[in-house]
Order: C-alpha cells, then sequence, then structure tokens
C-alpha cells in the first residue's frame, strides 16, 4: 500500500518479546482501540490483510505481538496499540493472488484466560480492601502467583497498590456458581466500583496490569478547569458525519433488591435507587430488578453490588460520528481515546468522551470512527482527573 505510506506500520514480537520483523506491506488494516472501566468496557480487537508474495515475513504462530504503530500527520511514530495474533486465513480471489489474513485481541485478553478459582477448601476468594487493590490482589493470585506454575501468566507483573476507590470489606467474587467468573469480568465489576479505567500494557520484556486512580485521558472540553486547548465537534465546523445521537433508556433500571445469604426472615435484603433520581424522570420509571447475591458476605458488599448493577444499567447516551480531518481536531494529534471533548448537536452542547476508537485504512484511504460517551446528563456524572 503506497496511499498512506509512512503513516502505519505494524511491528511484530515473538514469545520472548522480542522484535521479529516491521511490516509496511499490507492490503487494508482495520484496528479498534477501547476503553475498560468506568464509563466502558471495550475490548480492541484488528485484523491485517496483505498478499503473502508481498509479506516479508511467515505465517504468524499463535499469539505473536502484533503492535499498530501510527504517524500522524506533522508527528511521530506513536504505537496505537498491541494485539496477541489469534486466528489467520488465506484467499484467492480474481487477481489470482493469495491474500493472507490475521486477526485477535488487546493485550487485555490475557485476563480473559483465567477463571477465579477459589482457595483450597473455600467456596469463594475475599479480600478487604480499595477496590483497585483489591484488582491488583486478584490478578496477583489467580495469574501471577509463583506458587501456581501451571496458571501463572507468565511476563506478567502487576503495578503496585495506589488505594483509590472506596474500602470494600471482604469483597467475595463467586466462585460457586456453575460457569465461575473470568478475571477479566471480575476486574470490571471492581472498576465499576472504583470508578477507575485499567489496562494491560507492554514494557519491554514485561505485561503490566495497570489500575488507574479514576479515568485516563486528558480534559479538552470547551471552558475545561486545567487550560487545555478545547477541541470541538460539530456539523457546522465540517468535522464530523454520518451523525448519530442516541438516548436509550428501554434496558433501563432504577431500583434493584439485592438479596445476601440466608433463609426465610434471616436473608438480608438491601434496596438500592438509583444515585442520579432517574426513578423520578416520570411517574412510571421506577423499573425493579432482583439481584441474587447469595456469595457476598456483609451489608457494604450487597450495597456495592447493587449500585455497580445500577450504573451498568443506566440510561445510556452516545454521540457518534465519523471524524472528518480538520485543522486543530486531528486524531492523534489534539485529541485521543480517553479524552473528554465538547460536541454540539442542535446547538445543545454534550460533554463526550472518546471510548472507543476504530480506524480502517485501505486503497482507498483513512477512515477513524470514534463511539463518544454522553457524560453530561441526569444518570451519569460529569468529572475527569486532569
Amino acid at each position: 500500500m503506497d496511499i498512506l505510506e509512512g503513516r502505519y506500520q505494524l511491528l511484530l514480537y515473538d514469545h520472548n518479546l522480542e522484535r521479529l520483523a516491521v511490516v509496511n506491506n499490507y492490503e487494508s488494516l482495520t484496528y479498534t482501540i477501547s476503553l475498560n472501566g468506568v464509563d466502558y468496557h471495550g475490548w480492541g480487537s484488528y485484523e491485517w490483510k496483505a498478499y503473502t508474495a508481498k509479506m516479508g515475513c511467515d505465517p504468524l504462530e499463535v499469539d505473536i505481538i502484533v503492535a499498530v504503530r501510527r504517524r500522524a500527520p506533522g508527528g511521530t511514530w506513536v504505537t496505537e496499540q498491541e494485539y496477541f495474533h489469534r486466528k489467520h486465513g488465506y484467499s484467492v480471489g480474481a487477481t489470482g493472488q493469495e491474500l493472507y489474513t490475521s486477526g485477535g485481541f488487546d493485550l487485555r485478553h490475557l485476563l480473559r484466560r483465567r477463571k477465579c478459582i477459589p482457595p483450597a477448601g473455600k467456596p469463594y476468594w475475599s479480600d478487604y480492601d480499595h477496590a483497585t487493590d483489591i484488582m491488583n490482589h486478584l490478578v496477583i493470585d489467580q495469574c501471577t502467583n509463583p506458587t501456581d506454575p501451571l496458571r501463572r501468566l507468565p511476563n506478567l507483573i502487576t503495578e503496585g497498590d495506589i488505594h483509590y476507590g472506596g474500602m470494600i470489606g471482604t469483597l467475595a467474587i463467586p466462585y460457586n456458581q456453575p460457569a465461575t467468573k473470568f478475571v477479566a469480568e471480575s476486574v470490571e465489576e471492581l472498576s465499576d466500583a472504583a470508578e477507575s479505567d485499567w489496562d494491560v500494557v507492554r514494557s519491554d520484556q514485561q505485561f503490566i496490569f495497570k489500575a488507574y486512580g479514576g479515568r485516563v485521558g486528558t480534559d479538552r472540553r470547551v471552558g475545561n478547569p486545567y487550560g487545555n486547548v478545547p477541541v470541538t465537534f460539530s456539523i457546522t465546523l465540517g468535522n464530523v458525519g454520518n451523525v448519530e445521537v442516541t438516548n436509550d433508556r428501554s434496558q433501563e433500571v432504577t431500583a434493584v433488591y439485592v438479596y445476601g445469604d440466608g433463609v426465610g426472615v434471616d436473608r438480608p435484603v438491601v434496596t438500592r435507587l438509583s444515585p442520579y433520581n432517574a426513578q423520578g424522570a416520570s411517574p412510571w420509571n421506577r423499573i425493579e430488578e432482583v439481584l441474587e447475591e447469595s456469595s457476598q458476605q456483609g451489608t457494604a458488599n450487597l450495597i456495592m453490588a447493587g449500585d455497580v448493577f445500577l450504573w451498568q444499567n443506566a440510561q445510556k447516551k452516545e454521540f457518534n460520528f465519523e471524524a472528518i480531518p480538520s485543522v486543530n481536531c486531528l486524531y492523534g494529534v489534539h485529541w485521543g481515546l480517553g479524552d473528554i471533548m465538547t460536541a454540539y448537536y442542535r446547538s445543545i452542547p454534550y460533554d463526550i468522551r472518546a471510548i472507543e476508537v476504530t480506524v480502517a485504512i485501505d486503497q482507498s484511504g483513512e477512515k477513524i470512527t470514534p463511539v463518544m460517551k454522553v457524560l453530561n446528563n441526569a444518570t451519569q456524572p460529569d468529572h475527569i482527573h486532569p
């Protein structure tokens, strides 16, 4: 491909995390980078197609790391995301040339390779600490424990505890269910409780599990208190196309009854309501659900489980579009994943956060499609760390 030559390349790394090759030849490349945490539980993926005669490398082994690098206009090389190669195939089209396709998932996929297994003789694993620290402890116990070499994920480490998020008493992650949870699922629940993003990144010969203190990204809203240059999207500015604004309350839950461990009158029940008074939006908007949490111990854990459930099933607003490159509004230069910006539709300002970005490149050029979550509405808090 020469239409975007010098703008995109792939770096391949072997199982020892040593560089194998640099790939500049491909017919198409589509990749998605996403957040996982307080506003969104996303998972990145990629698909790369190249003629085998031009690949410059052999077909890939499973779990070869594919690093996508991008150079924005006027910028330097930046690694957008790294992925595990998990599937490949071959096809022959009308030209008679063989086309190789590679695809896979981002490094967070490591935490979807381990189930939450309880200690011997116990029905569940428990901890008492700040929510982000429990995330760390869970990954250490299930994924990096040197006393369990068969389950230990090579090269994976965690950062130190950051003591962010409220204290959670004897948090019980239910192992005694017929299908136990992946570590990633439990980490996602904890990130909701902590209101914190998380990730797995590579640094040289190590993978690092990172639990952040709050949201990642930069506040680029109009009038932000940090003096950052604002980024604004609108139809009149000509920097958006295929605009879609949605306000979805079809799956909303505003009240939840959380049942703990016990029988009859001895069984504790906690009632939790939307912290944003979503039940008051109409005379009929108290929408109830029952949550079975018999594996949780203590009222504090039942409260946390109910609040997380309400967060996950709250009103959802999105402001989605194709980002059209324009002066002072270039992806990778003026804004990126995790940033909060301002968008206007029907003259109404929205605080939007880039929770996912998909980049597609082929012979016709480059297409950048972000997914933006609206933050300033009745059921989503409006706060961000600088």
